[in-house]
This record gives C-alpha cells, structure tokens and sequence, in this order.
C-alpha cells in the first residue's frame, strides 16, 4: 500500500468531530483505496506505463483513448472526474508532491496493514509489522466513536474488500461490525438484493483468494448504509493495489476509475438523505 494521505485522513477524521458543533457533522464517511499512488491521483495516468511490456496493458489504445490527456489537469480529471469536479471544490486536499505537500506514514513498514493500522489509530502500531491476520492492538476511531457516541451495533460498520479488515477495525474482536472479503453479508432479515450480492459473490471466479471485487464491496455496503443509516461507516477498497501486484496497469486505472464512480453516487446519496444531507462528512 503506497502512502497516499495516511496520516491525512486520521487528522480529519478526528477533526472532523472536534468541530461538531461548529460544522454541524453527525455523520461520517472514511474512505480508503488500497495502492493508489499520489502520481495517478495527482497527475493522472503514467505515459512509461501505458505499455504492454511495463504496464501489462492489454490495449493500450483504448486505454490510452479513455486516460490520457496532454495536460495534467485534464489526465487526472479524465481518471478521477469527481473528485475533480466536486470534491475538490467542498474540501482539503493534501498530498501533491510535485508542489512540496507531502502526507508520509510515520511507520517503517509501509506495507498494507500497518498503514491502516496507522490510519485508524491516529499512530504508528509497532506491533503491526506484517500482514498477518493479528488483531490490531489499540482502540481504533471507528471503536471509540461507537463508544463515546453510544451507537448501536449497526450504526458504525465498515464493508472491505480484503478479508484481513475484521482483526484491523477493532481491538476488540467484534466490537464494530465488519464485512470484508468473500464472506457473505449476515444482517438479520436480508433485502433481495444483499441476497442476490451474497449469491454473486459465492459463485463470480474469484481473481484473488483474500480480496473480492470492489463492486460487491461497494454494492453490499450501499445496501447496508440504506438499511441502517449508520452514523460513522468506512469502505476500505484494494482492488487498485492487487492489480499493480498482477502487474496490470489498465486495470488499476479502471479500478480507480469505478471508485471515483463510486464516491459519486454515495456523495449523492447523502446529499439527497434526511438524515445524512447537510450534516456528513467525507
């Protein structure tokens, strides 16, 4: 996992609700994308990857055609046109290296786990060192908000692409409810389609043993955050990291494509809820 705003976000989320009352915030949304680098996020697609012999591309016209642009604004508008467009425009974004604003991690291991174990800590865990499925040690902010907040067991959830996120959102097991993987969704009586979600996912050929798609993650946690309304909710998508390991340059730009798709129809979601309208954070 790169370094993307790490540290960043745990700022946020903990400011976010030092201000309550003066940002009217009583709901939050934490969203993290797994191995998206600044580059792509900052500039847009990389030309030197673009290629079949770096990038993996398979066809690197139509690929080149849908991402690439002459100029750097428009290359990364073309890859993330939301975040672009409107994010930008209700927020603070950090993290441009070429203009000198650095987000780092304060762990050394810069792998996968110890940054979210950072993330959602507020710190470096030094008992984190690898990926290995090992609760994490500390109370995390999605734990303590369900806490100090006093939220019921479907008011703080986070749905996960990577099946290790059960042991990193929580010291302790179960606290916070967690869907990661390809387990399928328990949630008392099921609507149709987290039924439907749970059959898909059961029996779609599967790219990785440890990480199912993103859009069953994003779809079974839509369903959830309709059913529930839950007041602090995180998506941990990875499909973007899993595709650079595969070596797969096109299809990490179409994974981050879909996220930025994603965030749009949550942001519209909300905006369009009594509940969340006005009163969210992202």
């Amino acid at each position: 996992m790169k370094t993307f705003l790490l540290g960043f976000l745990m700022a946020t989320l903990l400011s976010t609700f030092a201000v309550v009352g003066q940002n009217k915030t009583e709901n939050l949304f934490l969203i993290t994308v797994d191995g998206l680098r600044w580059n792509e996020v900052f500039t847009g697609a990389d030309r030197q990857l673009l290629n079949t012999d770096r990038g993996g591309v398979k066809d690197t016209l139509g690929v080149r055609d849908k991402f690439w642009r002459d100029s750097v604004n428009t290359r990364r508008k073309a890859l993330m046109p939301f975040f672009w467009t409107t994010l930008v425009k209700e927020g603070v974004v950090y993290g441009n290296r070429n203009l000198g604003s650095e987000a780092n991690v304060t762990n050394e291991i810069r792998i996968s786990y110890p940054g979210y174990a950072e993330i959602l800590t507020g710190c470096a865990q030094p008992e984190i060192t690898t990926n290995e499925k090992k609760q994490i040690p500390a109370v995390t902010i999605l734990e303590f908000l369900k806490n100090e907040l006093n939220l019921s067991a479907t008011k703080v959830a986070a749905f996960a692409s990577w099946d290790l996120y059960p042991y990193a959102v929580s010291q302790k097991p179960g606290a916070v409810y967690c869907n990661a993987g390809y387990v399928p969704v328990e949630d008392g009586e099921l609507t149709h389609l987290q039924s439907f979600l749970n059959v898909v996912q059961d029996e779609i050929p599967r790219q990785w043993r440890t990480v199912r798609y993103d859009a069953l993650t994003y779809h079974q946690g839509m369903e959830f955050i309709k059913k529930h309304k839950p007041r602090v909710f995180y998506f941990a998508f990875g499909e973007t990291d899993d595709w650079a390991h595969d070596k797969r340059y096109d299809n990490v730009l179409e994974a981050a494509h879909r996220v930025d798709k994603y965030l749009k129809e949550l942001w519209q979601f909300v905006s369009s809820d009594s509940q969340y309208s006005g009163k969210t954070s992202f």
